[in-house]
């Protein structure tokens, strides 16, 4: 299940983008953290790869829109 972290209360979403705190898995750049907030266990995961994923998914639908506006 996927939560919007702009949900989130200020001070929890802080600690998520903290990396001083980030446990790698072995061999992976892949990270994970685990949270409590108001208690639920709440899991954040990265991985670089999902994010350049991400990223070239934005930025196709931001030129499919400016296309569109033209």
């Amino acid at each position: 299940m996927g939560a919007k972290l702009r949900t989130l209360p200020t001070a929890l979403k802080d600690k998520i983008v903290d990396t001083t705190s980030d446990h790698s898995m072995t061999g992976y750049e892949y990270k994970v953290k685990v949270f409590d907030d108001k208690g639920r266990r709440l899991v954040v995961s990265y991985s670089p790869v999902r994010a350049r994923k991400d990223q070239r998914d934005r930025r196709r639908h931001a030129e499919k829109a400016l296309r569109k506006l033209q």
